[in-house]
């Protein structure tokens, strides 16, 4: 009954969060664009990240397009999510006015996009959420795709990627109770600031080889 009673709680916040971004007039998602793009452009963590794994807004999601555009000006390679034919998530190369298939299940990626190994690195994780708290606790969409993934990557003695949730600051609730498979925020970037978790202002992120 208690898993009953935290899932309808989970989805109702799930709606009046997906509500709130959905409200923004175009002018207001604009400017949250073009203030986190400029956020995050001086960010050191940014700056360092070679690989970044991102995604292509939706459903009110906050636009990440300026930023791709200086990502592929400095040479950085980004990746974009999308599901195989099992219904698993992967991650697909993507460069700025790439042709974009059909949004699937919530997820835009490239229409000639193949998807990648499991076993891609990234320095830096851009990931959507729904709702966040400021304890790095991130309520996404609910089929709990980023959680599989990325709790994969967490392996003693290896350095997992750094994983900063991305959404406007309206999104930002008073507490959020994590689920067991959960993957926590390192930081919330949002169109108001970057808010860090677990002490990850100075860590310099890994740069590996695909």
């Amino acid at each position: 009954m208690a898993n009953k009673s935290r899932s309808a709680q989970r989805k109702k916040l799930r709606q009046v969060y997906r509500n709130k971004r959905r409200a923004l007039s175009p002018l207001a998602q604009r400017r949250a664009s073009i203030s986190l793009a400029r956020m995050l452009i001086a960010n050191p963590q940014y700056r360092r990240s070679k690989n970044i794994a991102a995604y292509l807004a939706s459903d009110g999601e906050i636009d990440l397009s300026i930023l791709f555009a200086h990502a592929c000006r400095a040479r950085k390679i980004i990746f974009v999510p999308m599901l195989d034919a099992l219904g698993r998530m992967r991650f697909v190369r993507y460069k700025p006015g790439d042709a974009l298939g059909t949004v699937h299940k919530g997820f835009a990626a490239p229409a000639r996009g193949k998807p990648g190994s499991r076993h891609l690195r990234f320095d830096l994780v851009l990931m959507p959420l729904v709702a966040f708290d400021n304890k790095g606790n991130r309520l996404g969409r609910g089929g709990g795709h980023y959680d599989r993934y990325f709790s994969s990557m967490a392996v003693p003695g290896k350095i997992a990627p750094l994983l900063f949730g991305v959404a406007h600051a309206l999104q930002q609730a008073p507490g959020l109770e994590a689920a067991p498979w959960d993957v926590g925020l390192d930081a919330v970037a949002t169109d108001r600031g970057i808010q860090y978790f677990r002490g990850v202002q100075s860590r310099t992120p890994c740069t590996v080889e695909n």
